[in-house]
């Protein structure tokens, strides 16, 4: 319900002078381009790509995993301001992506972003369900590729978060959290029935908690300069609505330092933490294409995670950018053994296809090296 209301009361509109302000701001006005001009502008359009289609930016995916199989999708993010809002409120957005595999199984996940006001409320929902079969590979910091065990559940899950301004840069706000999971199938008789979770293949957990963001960076998407540093506390209790009693915490500081022409240097320290009876499914995950690029979602397991990773951007031609990034991350049962042996590196590449616009979102094409695999990603927005 309040999903609902948040999405009706931020009727779409597009306030950034006139829309084609709004995504085309790069363009001369008519008169003053000449013939030259004009097609020198049009072969810019065509490359690099321009990934808008009226409102939306949009990127088809095709994907392939040895558990899913072949897959296509896709993701768009439509950017707005809420009715109402001020023309110096940062852009909201709508975004959706998702897949299906040739196997007949498939993910969709759709996320609102919503300034509200004077930019003195905000409020993000989140909705995923996913239908995927991935590898489980045991819980622990050094588990061996050759425990990889298919498991398939159904897993729905939604966070909602809501934020007041209470000074320039700094907003608090409330944050909960709903996750259930269906099994589909698993091995009876392998490592998630050895490691004793077997129960927690169809289970469910709510939580709720605080959660701090100071937000200093000069742009709503690819930021240049600034710092944006969030944090936040889970309480997940019986009492409340879950099969289990547990708490989450997560410090995620991200950096952002302007260099000579349009060059940016980007940090993410990302600290995850667990204590109580945690499904394994809860679990901190090193691997995916947040953070550990360079990994299988979820190669390593545990109670807390360290991760840090920084990027270097920079332009090279028109709209096009390049990316170097490196860093490593770790896992472990308690903050005691996060030991330098069990640091997962991972270093990697990418292009990057800038919009014509003011908002500024990319899209991305990553090439990531880690220990183990090569792992390749496209998608929409920085990557942190």
């Amino acid at each position: 319900m309040l999903c609902g209301f948040l999405l009706v009361l931020c009727a779409p509109r597009i306030a950034v002078g006139a829309e084609s302000a709004a995504f085309d701001s790069t363009e001369a006005p008519p008169e003053a381009v000449s013939v030259a001009g004009e097609l020198a502008r049009k072969r810019a359009k065509r490359f690099p790509p321009r990934l808008v289609v009226g409102r939306l930016i949009y990127l088809p995916k095709v994907y392939y995993s040895s558990t899913s199989g072949f897959g296509i999708g896709g993701q768009v993010i439509a950017p707005f301001r809420c009715t109402g809002s001020a023309d110096t409120t940062p852009l909201s957005d709508y975004r959706a992506k998702g897949r299906i595999t040739h196997k007949g199984q498939g993910k969709i996940e759709t996320t609102a972003n919503l300034f509200l006001g004077e930019n003195v409320y905000y409020a993000k929902v989140r909705l995923a369900y996913t239908d995927l079969a991935f590898d489980y590979f045991g819980i622990g910091p050094n588990t061996p590729r050759s425990n990889a065990e298919e498991f398939r559940p159904r897993n729905y899950f939604a966070y909602v978060e809501f934020f007041r301004r209470v000074l320039p840069a700094l907003r608090v706000g409330v944050r909960t959290e709903a996750n259930l999971v269906e099994s589909i199938s698993f091995e009876p008789e392998g490592l998630i029935a050895s490691d004793q979770l077997a129960d927690q293949t169809n289970s469910r957990v709510f939580g709720f908690g605080g959660v701090i963001d100071l937000n200093t960076t000069d742009k709503r998407y690819a930021p240049t300069d600034g710092i944006h540093w969030q944090m936040f506390g889970l309480w997940f209790d019986k009492d409340a609505g879950s099969e289990f009693d547990f708490n989450q915490y997560v410090i995620d500081l991200r950096n952002y330092i302007g260099l000579r022409r349009n060059h940016v240097l980007a940090t993410q320290l990302f600290l995850f933490g667990t204590d109580g009876h945690v499904p394994f499914f809860r679990l901190g995950q090193l691997g995916g294409h947040t953070h550990s690029r360079g990994y299988k979602q979820a190669r390593y397991r545990d109670k807390i995670l360290a991760s840090f990773q920084a990027e270097y951007r920079y332009p090279i031609y028109r709209r096009l950018g390049f990316t170097t990034f490196a860093g490593g991350a770790v896992v472990a049962p308690e903050v005691a053994g996060l030991k330098a042996k069990y640091l997962r590196p991972t270093v990697g590449m990418g292009l990057q296809f800038r919009t014509e616009s003011l908002n500024g979102i990319v899209g991305r094409a990553d090439v990531a090296f880690g220990q183990e695999d090569v792992r390749f990603d496209l998608s929409l927005d920085e990557s942190f």
